[in-house]
């Protein structure tokens, strides 16, 4: 309505911190939503503030039907509504920002239960906290705020995070003057200065803690007694973890800690992701005194499901060796009776085709999905052409196959290289692209990609043609040999990619189709004879 006594709570949330400190002439809310970052900004007389909400339904409700009861902020002067993805925009324009504001933009109950855990943000990572501190004043800050979660691990790879990218920039010194944490019983917020924080600013801040009763957490000259006097935990373990990571053994700390809170980064970008394998028997067993707190339930649910998928998959494939009955040689009806080293060769070959196509697609969805800002957008696109022009593959195999027994080194030869190609200057490409309209970046993904399909779609149909006059009888299993290795592939490959990056996910998938060229030219190398 335009009152801003009606608003006056938003200053009782630890959001609300960056108004006191600084005033900012320029704002950027990431992930604006119903308003309240906006409302916070107007309250405190923001001059102009760009508000960015990527999901175009809301902004459409924002605009359209809720556009009264929002007080129809969204059609104030002062603010600009973009409907578009944080770092597209960033990347497309020269703007400075005083203050980058990114609060809760997951919900707290998926936080809290760690639903989000298998589910990739590039906001969060060390490439995103760099474009935001190139796109801030000299004394602009970075806000971010989290919900509170015990023990401590979201705040701490946020902290992690920061530090990382904070090292990396050639101009800062001190890095723990940059840095500013407080927190609430429900709230953590991070604010991040390209200029330090002056003992002037650090006493508006605790004055701002105590008049709220929010704790503050860390800045560089805070001794830890100030640390954990309101909402009192049993020990100030936010404070001593911001403290051992900025101090010189920050590895051997990120090292030891029960959770995973190093530095995300845009090769594994699962912000919400904190499973340590090496944690995983202590973790059981803390099961039993604290329950669901302590794990996420998004990777859980990916493990069950990779346990059953195998346990399916491996009954699927032996069950029909059950059924063989071993004739006479001479009276096998399809010709040469397959002999054990066929069974294994089929396997390995066929296995490892799966694996391999499905960890290619399970690191390449959620890698389009920055470039093209969207994980629908993503999963059509890659999932549409990788099908197409792998089918397009399969279709000239014959007229390849024909020509010399070597083709098979020309496909897995242009997918390794493809690979390389990609962890070597895809992100800088996907960088450079990033400000062109959505069109632009479509044409891009399709032309990178349809490459690598086609040639994706050789090594399948080759066996399969390979195996049909050495051991015709094997080709049904050796259809649900790769169906099964498919269904596997895409679980496994996204626990892999959660917990050890795109890029080694692809190298393993190069490795498996390496195993099965090597097998294709010595396994089924043999002239159909009687046996």
């Amino acid at each position: 309505t335009g009152n801003r006594d009606e608003i006056a709570h938003l200053d009782f949330t630890t959001m609300a911190l960056p108004y006191f400190i600084r005033k900012p002439g320029k704002t950027l809310v990431v992930g604006a939503g119903g308003g309240s970052d906006v409302l916070l900004a107007l309250k405190h007389h923001t001059p102009e503030i760009i508000a960015l909400e990527a999901n175009k339904q809301i902004a459409d409700l924002l605009l359209g039907p809720f556009s009264d009861f929002t007080g129809q902020i969204y059609s104030r002067p002062e603010i600009t509504l973009e409907v578009r993805d944080a770092r597209q925009y960033l990347q497309s324009v020269d703007t400075r920002f005083d203050l980058i504001n990114l609060s809760l933009l997951d919900s707290p109950h998926m936080a809290t239960g760690g639903l989000q855990s298998a589910s990739e943000s590039y906001l969060y990572t060390t490439e995103a906290f760099s474009l935001y501190l190139s796109h801030l004043t000299e004394s602009g800050i970075l806000a971010v705020t989290r919900w509170l979660k015990l023990p401590p691990r979201d705040a701490l790879r946020v902290i992690s995070t920061a530090l990382e990218t904070l090292r990396e920039e050639p101009l800062l010194r001190g890095v723990e003057k940059h840095l500013l944490f407080i927190r609430s019983w429900r709230t953590t917020t991070i604010l991040l200065s390209k200029f330090p924080f002056t003992p002037e600013e650090l006493a508006r801040a605790e004055t701002f803690c105590d008049e709220r009763s929010f704790d503050l957490v860390y800045h560089a000259d805070m001794p830890s007694s100030k640390a954990n006097r309101y909402d009192i935990l049993e020990a100030p373990s936010f404070y001593e973890g911001t403290a051992a990571l900025i101090g010189q053994a920050s590895k051997d700390f990120i090292g030891r800690y029960f959770f995973d809170i190093s530095a995300t980064t845009d090769d594994r970008p699962y912000f919400s992701h904190f499973f340590r394998w090496t944690k995983g028997p202590a973790l059981f067993r803390q099961l039993r005194k604290e329950g669901l707190p302590m794990i996420e339930l998004g990777f859980i649910f990916v493990l069950a499901t990779l346990i059953q998928a195998a346990f399916a998959s491996g009954l699927l494939i032996l069950s029909p060796l059950s059924c063989l009955r071993w004739k006479p040689r001479s009276s096998h009806p399809t010709g040469p009776q397959p002999r054990i080293s066929d069974f294994l060769t089929t396997v390995l070959y066929f296995a490892s085709i799966g694996l391999a196509f499905m960890f290619l697609e399970m690191a390449l969805i959620p890698k389009y999905t920055l470039l093209l800002s969207h994980p629908v957008y993503s999963t059509s696109l890659v999932l549409g052409v990788l099908l197409v022009f792998a089918g397009f593959g399969s279709l000239s195999v014959r007229r390849f196959q024909a020509k010399g027994p070597g083709f098979l080194w020309i496909s897995v030869g242009v997918i390794i290289c493809w690979v390389g190609l990609q962890a070597g200057v895809g992100d800088a490409l996907f960088n450079l692209a990033m400000g062109w309209n959505l069109l632009g970046r479509f044409a891009l993904a399709l032309l990178f990609l349809s490459v690598l399909s086609f040639f994706l779609g050789w090594p399948f149909p080759s066996g399969l043609r390979l195996l049909a006059k050495t051991s015709p009888g094997l080709v049904p299993w050796a259809w649900g040999i790769n169906g099964c290795a498919s269904v596997v592939g895409a679980v496994l490959g996204k626990c892999l990619a959660v917990s050890i990056g795109f890029r080694l996910l692809m190298f393993i998938a190069c490795f498996f189709y390496l195993v099965a060229l090597i097998t294709y030219y010595i396994g089924f190398n043999r002239k159909p004879t009687l046996l």
